[in-house]
């Protein structure tokens, strides 16, 4: 029998059938992670930290979506997706408990697979005859073996500067600096609009590992409220807040997106009306900063 050069289609095998798990979210289950897949892709450029934070995301989901207890083989039913319903938690005898996170563990671990094979996949770079040299690895390999290297890089404008002027003209330049800040620590915080405004703005950077340090040694949450006087408003009082924790629903909220009306009415405003108590018989007026601010 003479071939066509056509390819025989591929003998569909059920799940229940598969000697491995290569293609074991295909169906329902897929249909939750394929619009994922720019999110990830994006969240993969953006660092380690990023993608496992939408990666996480992205697991909840699934969870929420397909019961755990669902077998491998078998096609889940897929339960409503509503991102603020909160996460509840399943009570279960202590050895089911174990089967499930075991089991959930070896859930995320697969789906994270699944989207590094499919973006890596379409990242995949192929080398070409026409490609550059000096960019084709198999060629730079080839050289190594043959006792050619790379010549060393060519230093930044910077770098050779600093190499060929430290001393007359970078030396000074870092001394007046670091005497400067030395000065800074020896006089204490500055009083000024523009100083106090700096720092109003660094509470965050400031306070923020601080709370999430009280978190990992608590296990509580903290919010820091702030308010009186902002030169940014004209000396108007305002209030600001620093928090760390988020709730179990899908969305993960922080307090105040939890419900940003009652937490404006019930925290905000109240902490505004103590502040009048607290600033306003002093007769403030506003302050003007030297620069804007």
């Amino acid at each position: 029998m003479a071939r066509t050069g056509q390819k025989r289609p591929r003998k569909h095998i059920s799940k229940s059938e598969r000697k491995n798990l290569r293609l074991w979210a295909e169906g329902a289950r897929e249909s939750v992670l394929i619009p994922h897949l720019d999110g990830y892709s994006a969240a993969l450029d953006g660092g380690r930290l990023t993608e496992r934070k939408y990666w996480k995301h992205v697991c909840k989901e699934f969870h929420m979506r397909v019961d755990w207890k669902t077998l491998d083989h078998e096609e889940p039913v897929l339960a409503e997706w509503d991102p603020a319903a909160p996460v509840v938690t399943e009570k279960l005898p202590d050895d089911q408990a174990v089967l499930k996170a075991e089991h959930v563990s070896e859930l995320n671990r697969r789906i994270r697979q699944w989207f590094l094979y499919r973006i890596r996949r379409v990242r995949k770079r192929r080398t070409s005859t026409g490609l550059d040299p000096t960019k084709d690895p198999y060629a730079i390999l080839l050289a190594k073996l043959s006792g050619i290297t790379a010549p060393p890089k060519a230093r930044q404008l910077y770098q050779q500067f600093m190499r060929e002027s430290y001393t007359e003209k970078i030396a000074p330049v870092v001394a007046e600096k670091r005497d400067a800040y030395i000065k800074a620590l020896k006089d204490g915080p500055s009083q000024t609009p523009e100083a106090c405004q700096r720092c109003i703005k660094g509470v965050g950077d400031f306070m923020g590992p601080i709370l999430q340090g009280v978190f990992s040694y608590t296990g509580l949450h903290s919010t820091l409220i702030l308010g009186g006087p902002m030169p940014l408003y004209g000396r108007q009082l305002r209030t600001t807040h620093v928090l760390f924790g988020q709730n179990k629903t899908a969305k993960a909220d922080h307090w105040p997106q939890w419900d940003k009306p009652r937490f404006a009415a019930n925290v905000q405003n109240f902490k505004g009306e103590y502040l009048k108590t607290a600033f306003g018989g002093q007769g403030i007026s506003p302050m003007q900063p030297e620069q804007p601010l």
